[in-house]
């Protein structure tokens, strides 16, 4: 015989299915996060992909919420993953930046090496003195 599973009995499984999901969350966030710090992350698709699966994973946990709101141990819970995310963001940005400052001067390196001199300032200022 089936037993119904009472409103109290579904929240607490959708509670700990969203916990679970937030959990792996936060860890993949806090571990991209101590990467990006330590300059050893190469490649930030395994980072991207992984933080999909758990997103698609969320995605279907809180389809099952619709209506109703979080427990106030969630809230807290989404609280803190959203700083996580906000450092997580912030790193992020700062490591993307240095990466388009490293290439913007690589760019000039080889724009100079390959230029012939024919447009430089040097040329146009002894032509302005003329």
């Amino acid at each position: 015989m089936m037993m119904m599973m009472t409103v109290d009995d579904r929240n607490a499984h959708v509670d700990r299915a969203l916990g679970n999901a937030v959990g792996r969350l936060e860890l993949l966030i806090d571990q991209e996060t101590a990467a990006l710090r330590h300059a050893s992350v190469n490649d930030l698709r395994d980072f991207n992909n992984r933080k999909a699966q758990v997103l698609v994973e969320l995605d279907r946990v809180l389809a099952t919420t619709v209506g109703q709101p979080p427990s106030p141990a969630m809230k807290t819970r989404l609280g803190s993953l959203r700083e996580k995310l906000a450092v997580n963001r912030k790193t992020l940005k700062m490591h993307l930046d240095a990466v388009q400052e490293v290439a913007a001067m690589l760019s000039d390196q080889q724009r100079n090496a390959d230029s012939d001199g024919t447009y430089t300032n040097g040329i146009r200022k002894s032509r302005d003195q003329l």
